[in-house]
Parts: C-alpha cells; structure tokens; sequence
C-alpha cells in the first residue's frame, strides 16, 4: 500500500466516531469500500511486478532472456510452431536495452511469454518421440491382424498429419489426446489377440515378417511371444517373399560381398555378432550395429545414400537380435509376405 492509502485507512476510526445517524455510517461504506478495492488491486499489482522481477532475475536478467528468446525462437522455427508475442517482445526489449529505458515491463511480458513457447516446444519435442514408437505399434497390430487394426493405421496418419499441421499448444494439445487414446487402443488390442494366431509353418515357433510393413512378429504355437520392427532390402536388392526355414547359425559371423568392389552391392568385410541363415545364397537374419537402432521400420529399407540398408538379409535391431538367436532352433520357419 501507498503511504496516502494507509493514512486514509487510519482516518477511518475519526470518521466514524463523527458519524452519529444510520444514515451518516451508511454514507461512509462506499467510499471505504473503493479506497479498500484500490489499496487491494494496487498491492496485487506490486506482488504480481514483484514476482515477474524475481522471475526475470532467475532468468539471468533481460538480456539473458532476450537470448532464451533467440534460441526459442530458431526451434519454433524449425519445427513451423507458432511464436506468439515473443518475436515483438524479443525486439522491443532489445531496443529498451540499447537506449538505457526501463525494461521491466517488457521483460516480464517476454518471461510469461518465452515460458508459453517453451510448453508449446516441449510438447512438440514429446510428441514427436511418440509418433514413431505408435506407428510401430500399428504396425504390428496390422502384421498379428488384430481385430480393430484395420482402423489403427488410419487413426495413426490423422493423428501425425495433425501432429505436422499443429502450431499452437491448444492443437498440439489435441494431437496428445489422439495419440494417448490410441496408444490405449492397440496396447488392448495386441493384449486381447495374442494367442490364437494361424500363421502358417506348423505348430511350435515361427518367425513372420512383414516386408512392407517392416515388422516382424514371432509366435510360438500360435501365441505372440515378441516382436521388432526390421530393416528388409534396399531396391535393387530385394527381401524374398516365401516360405523358409533356418538351416544355419553362426555367432559370430563374417559376411564377405559377392559383389566386387566399385560395383553398387560392395560391401567391405562386415562382423555381425549374430546370424542365421533361412534361404540359400545368403539370405540372412542378423543384426547390424552400423544402423541406427531407432530406425528400424517403414522407411528403414530406403536409407541407401548411409549404407544403412539391407542387401536382402532381414536386418533385426541389437536389442532384439540376442534374444531371438538362442529362441530360434534349427528349421523354424520363417514366413517373409509382401
């Protein structure tokens, strides 16, 4: 409160002692009341000011905010998001610095500001590791042809074209919304419909994959015992579709190129830590440390220009590949479909 706001207030006991009818006490009220509502509405302004100062200086101060602000701004670039007030602020406490002005206004109004841009970044940056591990999810969904997984990969291109087009935090918000109700609905879809699966290959383990989907799913006696999305061949050098079986198994193993050097197939020498063999003339399950292990999946088979894809070996990432090496036994067949 103001030095005048409270030698008003102290005033109050002298004039109601001169008050002497109703009519003069009631008289009093209105202008007590308004001198209260501004002594109120100024102390929450001085608190607010006050509270925005400490943000401010948390913050390192307004030139420190202005360049928050700068490394803000090159991220929602980036990624199409929608700045807000942040770029006219940035601008106008840059100039308030420069000239000497008081720039705590403004700073405050560039901290709320910035922090808006940040949960807006942050959720996009969320979002972002979600919509792949939920494409994967569809993916194999789509591969076990679970009973709702028709509509899942649906759901999933409405929700990442959403995803793309989003720049405010409302939409991204909704985005969110879609994604973890579909997440909700493929999870219970793929815990519903584990067992039962007709696959093809006999009883007892078999080993599916899906070349356009990228994914592979392995059963043991019709029951879904583990899946990985894959890496299946480059163009040019192509996947087989067919029905097979692991006749051989090495760890580790040496592939050489049958391609000479110079020509598009050549490969230098290449340790894997484990291989098994499904079809003659070197077609392969195997890992491969030199790809990157969270891009396994749709897509994955492209990635010719970082030699990253296959030669028509089935690429199985790091994590899985150990595992599936001591579950597959000689002769599990693997189904390779389009």
């Amino acid at each position: 409160m103001t030095a005048a706001q409270a030698a008003a207030g102290d005033g109050w006991a002298a004039e109601l002692s001169a008050a002497t009818t109703p009519d003069q006490i009631a008289a009093l009220l209105p202008g007590w009341q308004e001198q209260l509502d501004t002594a109120r509405t100024d102390v929450l302004d001085a608190r607010q000011q006050a509270m925005i100062q400490d943000d401010v200086a948390r913050a390192g101060g307004p030139s420190a905010l202005v360049s928050q602000a700068s490394s803000a701004l090159t991220l929602a670039s980036q990624d199409d998001l929608d700045p807000g007030d942040v770029p006219q602020l940035t601008a106008q406490l840059q100039g308030e610095l420069s000239s000497g002005d008081d720039s705590g206004q403004t700073a405050g109004l560039l901290f709320s500001s910035l922090y808006q841009l940040s949960q807006l970044i942050s959720l996009n940056n969320q979002l972002n590791g979600e919509m792949r591990p939920l494409l994967l999810l569809a993916d194999q969904a789509a591969v076990e042809g679970t009973p709702n997984s028709s509509t899942f990969l649906t759901e999933y291109q409405a929700a990442d074209q959403a995803y793309l087009a989003g720049t405010t935090y409302d939409q991204l918000n909704a985005v969110q919304a879609q994604v973890s109700s579909l997440q909700a609905a493929v999870n219970t879809d793929l815990a519903n419909d584990q067992c039962g699966h007709e696959v093809g290959g006999g009883t007892g383990k078999v080993i599916y994959v899906s070349i356009s989907l990228e994914e592979a799913v392995f059963y043991d006696n019709g029951c879904v015992v583990n899946a990985t999305p894959v890496t299946t061949g480059r163009p040019g050098f192509p996947t087989l579709p067919g029905s097979f079986r692991v006749f051989y198994k090495s760890s580790p193993f040496e592939f050489i190129s049958p391609w000479p050097p110079g020509s598009p197939g050549y490969y230098f020498p290449t340790w894997v830590d484990y291989a098994m063999e499904y079809e003659s003339g070197g077609y392969f399950l195997h890992d491969a440390y030199w790809e990157n292990q969270n891009a396994f999946g749709p897509g994955s088979q492209y990635e010719v220009e970082a030699d990253n894809a296959s030669h028509g070996c089935i690429h199985i990432p790091n994590t899985v590949m150990p595992w599936l090496y001591s579950w597959t036994p000689l002769g599990t067949p693997v189904i390779v479909v389009n």
